[in-house]
């Protein structure tokens, strides 16, 4: 079955722990997850044998968006796990593309005190 997270935040270190958790627990390597970037953040796609009920406890675990996770409950006969590649709105038309989280540059802002003698 196919797991599929929406991150609703552009915070990168949460990302990265999504993706690392992601990878654990469905004995992915990180490579094989599909990361795309979105409009205000990111998903991620894995593929696992793992049934129904794991995948929405594993989606809950990884901080997916209630609001999926309450619809995919619901839902009986209607496809689950549907993340949409392209959003068109009155503010135009946007498109997730394919990120590799590992080779983006990843800076840790730092605090600088400077003290007067």
């Amino acid at each position: 079955m196919r797991v599929t997270i929406d991150l609703d935040t552009k915070n990168q270190l949460t990302l990265l722990k999504t993706l690392f958790n992601l990878a654990y627990f469905t004995g992915k390597r990180t490579v094989d997850i599909l990361v795309e970037e979105t409009r205000k953040g990111y998903h991620l796609t894995a593929y696992t044998p793992l049934d129904f009920d794991s995948v929405i406890f594993l989606r809950k675990l990884l901080g997916d968006d209630p609001v999926r996770i309450k619809l995919d409950e619901k839902r009986k006969f209607k496809v689950k796990n549907v993340l949409w590649t392209v959003k068109i709105t009155s503010e135009g038309r946007f498109e997730s593309r394919k990120i590799n989280p590992l080779s983006l540059p990843w800076f840790i802002p730092r605090t600088v005190r400077r003290y007067e003698r």
